[in-house]
């Protein structure tokens, strides 16, 4: 898991890297906050893109916990 301020990149990512990104900087978020106190907007701010980006991957944070908990379950 990368840290807060190492998942921060402006630059265009790929979209796999990106979708990463996104991941990484929510389960910090997840870990430091809890689940219920995180929005997508949190997350956007963490990785230093706009709420449209992060919805453009995912619905909602509960789809991307959902990711989480499967690519955690599949290790």
């Amino acid at each position: 898991m990368q840290s807060l301020s190492s998942a921060r990149s402006p630059r265009r990512l790929p979209s796999a890297d990106r979708r990463q990104q996104i991941l990484s900087g929510s389960e910090a978020l997840f870990t430091t906050r809890g689940f219920e106190a995180v929005t997508m907007g949190d997350v956007a701010r963490v990785i230093g893109v706009s709420r449209p980006t992060i919805y453009s991957y995912f619905t909602s944070t509960t789809d991307i916990l959902a990711e989480l908990l499967t690519a955690r379950l599949q290790d």
